[in-house]
């Protein structure tokens, strides 16, 4: 398992930005984050790799979950996959309420960065996070 996550650097201020995928994607676009903004407080990073071990993968970001204070808000890779049902696993498990948005991409990164400093509500930035994402997403010929 590749991850992002150093508890050292948790900025309780700010809530967190939790990336979830297949292969390593969630790291490359953490890394990708990390070359236009340099370095960013609360964001970690976890990706599945083939042959690791699930229950492992999701101690590790629940570990991170759990760190920010002012919750956070989790990027998926996929609806349906494994990095997704682990995160439905906890919300049910834990009966706690898990604001998350399937589909990342590296816009709806860059604003979910941004969003942080304009709003502590994890919903609202759900909504906002969907919105920027499709925006993200256009023909380049039209």
């Amino acid at each position: 398992m590749e991850s992002v996550f150093d508890a050292a650097k948790i900025n309780q201020s700010q809530p967190g930005i939790l990336l979830l995928s297949h292969g390593p994607y969630a790291k490359a676009l953490f890394e990708t984050m990390e070359l236009i903004y340099s370095e960013v407080d609360n964001v970690a990073a976890f990706s599945l790799e083939e042959g690791d071990n699930v229950e492992e993968f999701y101690k590790s970001f629940v570990k991170a979950m759990e760190s920010y204070k002012k919750g956070c808000i989790c990027l998926v890779d996929l609806m349906g996959g494994t990095p997704c049902n682990q995160l439905r696993k906890y919300s049910l498990v834990q009966k706690k309420e898990v604001y998350a948005v399937l589909g990342m991409n590296l816009p709806m990164l860059l604003s979910a960065v941004e969003l942080r400093q304009e709003t502590d509500s994890l919903a609202d930035m759900a909504k906002q996070l969907v919105l920027d994402g499709q925006e993200g997403i256009m023909n380049f010929n039209e």
